[in-house]
């Protein structure tokens, strides 16, 4: 089984597998690509693919967490039903499973920012530091991903305008090859010419010289541009599904909050409320 594999089963909880599955491939083919042009853009989203297979790691961890309090709050209900208990120890119990209600809605707020944060204000609250396995530093997966992206997209509509110049420029080589030869071409044509020597000759060898190394540019600079493309779709697919992973633990957030409200509303009822699991 392969590192996606594991990867894929071990966060199925947040993603389908096959969404999951598709960002990792996404990511890995992002890494792998070759280009002269964008190297800075692939060794960023090397960096941002490490960070978030650390972040799929501390999304296990804390799902492994919240199972535990899922039982923490269903070992609550029963007890609350069960009129063996006293009011002290519901009370207790209510207080203690708010106290981990608060914990576990910071965690999750803040490991949801390790995706995307508007505010990027950074670090762990106070005593919560010491969870998250790795530091992931002021990066946010998303954030520098959208930021990849858009310079990427101005980098490919700048080659887009250059391969159009050059094709252009090609079209007018046919008519004046002369003047597209490369400086170099033309010094050494120059020089040659100076020597008294050869003039009609090579006069027409050295035009065919410059008009194949400028299409050979002109072809390399619409390689890369494929590529480009290539690797602009690899990171669109990535930011959908990296969404769907924000969307998900959003609702975490959210559920965990009204958890919370109505563990308060119990605490601060009291005696009343604690009293009403007698009223059958």
């Amino acid at each position: 089984m392969t590192n996606i594999d594991n990867e894929t089963q071990a966060e199925s909880c947040i993603l389908d597998n096959k969404k999951m599955k598709m960002i990792m491939e996404k990511f890995k083919h992002c890494t792998e690509i070759k280009s002269n042009f964008i190297t800075s853009h692939i060794e960023e989203v090397k960096k941002l693919y490490e960070i978030f297979r650390n972040f799929l790691k501390d999304s296990l961890d804390f799902n492994i967490r919240l199972k535990k309090y899922s039982r923490n709050v269903l070992f609550f209900t029963e007890c609350f039903n069960d009129n063996s208990c006293t009011h002290n120890e519901i009370l207790a119990l209510l207080k203690d499973l708010l106290e981990e209600s608060k914990k576990n809605h910071g965690l999750a707020k803040e490991l949801g920012k390790k995706l995307f944060d508007d505010e990027r204000n950074g670090g762990f609250m106070g005593e919560l530091d010491g969870f998250i396995s790795k530091p992931f530093g002021d990066k946010r997966i998303m954030n520098e991903l959208i930021k990849t992206k858009n310079s990427l997209q101005i980098l490919i509509q700048d080659i887009n305008n250059k391969i159009d110049l050059d094709e252009k420029v090609l079209v007018l080589h046919e008519k004046s090859t002369f003047n597209t030869i490369s400086l170099g071409v033309r010094l050494r044509l120059a020089a040659f010419l100076d020597s008294g020597t050869g003039k009609d000759i090579h006069k027409n060898a050295v035009k065919e010289e410059g008009k194949k190394a400028f299409s050979n540019q002109l072809s390399n600079k619409k390689n890369e541009l494929i590529v480009m493309n290539l690797f602009n779709e690899d990171l669109e697919s990535i930011i959908l599904i990296i969404d769907d992973i924000k969307t998900f633990w959003k609702d975490q957030v959210n559920i965990i909050e009204c958890l919370m409200e109505n563990l308060e509303k119990f605490i601060e009822g009291g005696e009343s409320y604690i009293a009403r699991r007698l009223i059958k």
